[in-house]
């Protein structure tokens, strides 16, 4: 046993690889709704069948699949270093009564940004570029050599970094959580998880959310935007209303996608009469 599954069953390491194995496929059902959502629910089933199974523990399966199904985006690249967390989060929602399941999504949306951040830097920028940059040579003589190389030192990388993180997730998950419990921290924890998850949505709101209203009128000899009369009470105020009003109707159940569909189609006919 090797000091990586070192504190694990053999049914328990049979189970976090086939996460590992599972994870490749994370983002084959990407949308726009849930992103990877649907994807980090198809990595976690089989260890979601294996800690609940049976017939009579059905509904307990379903619980955990809607946790995991909700939004969710990370790199892919690391993505284990989320399902190896929730996997052990999951874990400690079937043996302790006092674990409150809400935790998970709260951890899920805090470690999104941080996450992606990092992995974005170290795989699309960095690593892809100097794998890019062997291969290229080789490519530019019309050798097979810089596919070769390429897809085989950056997925070498890949696929090592991805099975060392969901193994390291997945312990140092266990470890902390019961420490948390042990010491009391958990409620602190999983309030600060869910400020951080608030933040990052503010972020993600102020930064991707444009309104870009183009109406305008005059004052004098002085033309007066609209959208800056907006932005001066509060930047990024338009963005911020529309993505509150779009929560508003996912709350009241109206379908995500007839939301996708009314909002392209707003965005055309405003286009059309000039006001975007």
């Amino acid at each position: 046993m090797t000091k990586l599954t070192e504190g694990l069953s053999k049914e328990e390491i049979k189970q976090v690889r086939t996460i590992f194995f599972r994870t490749f496929n994370v983002a084959a059902c990407y949308n726009h709704v849930r992103q990877f959502g649907h994807g980090c629910a198809h990595t976690l089933r089989k260890y979601i069948e294996w800690l609940y199974p049976g017939e009579e523990n059905k509904e307990k399966r379903i619980e955990a699949m809607q946790r995991e199904s909700v939004l969710y985006n990370i790199t892919p690249f690391i993505s284990t270093l989320g399902t190896g967390l929730f996997a052990s989060m999951e874990k400690e929602v079937k043996e302790n009564p006092d674990f409150d399941p809400s935790t998970i999504n709260s951890i899920k949306v805090s470690i999104m940004g941080p996450a992606s951040g990092i992995g974005d830097s170290l795989f699309w920028v960095t690593l892809r570029v100097m794998c890019a940059s062997i291969a290229i040579p080789f490519a530019l003589k019309g050798s097979i050599l810089g596919a070769i190389i390429f897809m085989g030192s950056f997925d070498l990388v890949h696929f090592f970094c991805k099975y060392y993180l969901t193994f390291i997730s997945y312990k140092a998950g266990s470890s902390f959580i019961a420490k948390a419990f042990k010491n009391g921290l958990l409620p602190a924890i999983t309030r600060a998880a869910t400020i951080m998850g608030l933040v990052m949505v503010g972020c993600m709101i102020s930064s991707t959310v444009d309104v870009p209203f183009s109406l305008a009128f005059s004052a004098g000899d002085t033309e007066v935007a609209l959208v800056s009369i907006f932005n001066d009470i509060i930047p990024g105020l338009l963005g911020l209303l529309l993505s509150l009003g779009v929560f508003k109707m996912i709350r009241k159940k109206v379908n995500p996608n007839l939301i996708i569909v009314f909002l392209f189609v707003f965005a055309l006919a405003g286009a059309a009469i000039g006001i975007f």
